[in-house]
């Protein structure tokens, strides 16, 4: 078995290469294996305190809540407070606008009246999507492991060799 001091530089190098393959592999997998959502429409009614909920506003909420919420607010994303008598009391986790544009919040709560909202949609965990996530990273995982060796390359040595003839490798 090789020590680390008789180990060949390309051996190491690709050893470490290796790993930084795999750490990057699995930094860049890790987001598929945290489950997968949907946004189903629901009845305001319906949704009960402390779910995922995305608030759809109106042109008209647009308008009203321009001043407090910022202009062109397209969507509240966040958790339901209390159930919607007249008002959603949401706190606030991120907000979407018509340009496109995405801010985060930090949980800050507001009201927002019923009238205000076009549509609820709440945010469900989907069982199906995230196995065939799963399956798929599974499945690439494997592949990778296939196609790669993941053992060094290298053969044992008895030791260092003698040069030719006797001659002598050191320098004056």
């Amino acid at each position: 078995m090789q020590s680390a001091s008789t180990r060949s530089v390309p051996n190491v190098i690709a050893g470490g290469t290796r790993r930084v393959c795999a750490a990057v592999a699995t930094a860049c997998l890790l987001p598929y294996l945290t489950g997968c959502y949907v946004s189903r429409p629901t009845v305001a009614a319906a949704v009960s305190p402390d779910t995922e909920i995305s608030l759809a506003i109106t042109d008209a909420g647009r308008v009203a809540l321009g001043e407090r919420l910022g202009s062109g607010v397209l969507r509240i994303n966040g958790r339901l407070v209390a159930a919607p008598d007249t008002a959603f009391r949401i706190r606030v986790l991120s907000l979407e606008f018509l340009n496109g544009d995405k801010t985060h919040w930090a949980g800050e709560e507001i009201r927002v009246p019923s009238s205000y909202v076009g549509n609820v949609s709440s945010r469900e965990f989907s069982r199906t999507r995230t196995l065939l996530a799963a399956g798929i990273v599974v499945g690439a995982l494997a592949v990778a492991i296939a196609t790669t060796s993941l053992v060094g390359g290298g053969s044992e040595s008895e030791g260092p060799k003698e040069p030719p003839g006797g001659q002598s490798t050191r320098s004056p």
